[in-house]
């Protein structure tokens, strides 16, 4: 069940070894360890609650509550509350959106 979740991890593990500097790698786990490991351990709670409701429940109600929540996350992204900058910026030169964020 756990398979994918470690096979993503170590791909992941080698290309930051092979593409990204080491020392950026251990600064950005230095500054943001419990950012790290909290969403590596939502994401997999998130995947069990699925496979738990898809198991007990109606299934087209499940996957249409995911999909929902899919766009949800992009309107609250795109709207300021998560401070995102858009991505087709130059990197590091985002457009910052309105809100507290831009001031």
């Amino acid at each position: 069940m756990y398979l994918y979740t470690v096979l993503v991890a170590l791909g992941y593990g080698v290309w930051l070894a092979t593409r990204v500097a080491s020392g950026a790698t251990r600064q950005a786990w230095r500054a943001h360890a419990p950012s790290i490991v909290g969403i590596g351990a939502m994401n997999t709670a998130s995947y069990l609650l699925i496979l738990l409701a898809l198991r007990t429940g109606v299934t087209s109600y499940v996957l249409g509550m995911r999909q929902v929540s899919i766009a949800v996350g992009g309107v609250d992204g795109m709207g300021g509350a998560l401070r995102e900058r858009d991505v087709g910026s130059t990197p590091g030169r985002g457009r910052p959106h309105r809100g507290r964020a831009s001031r």
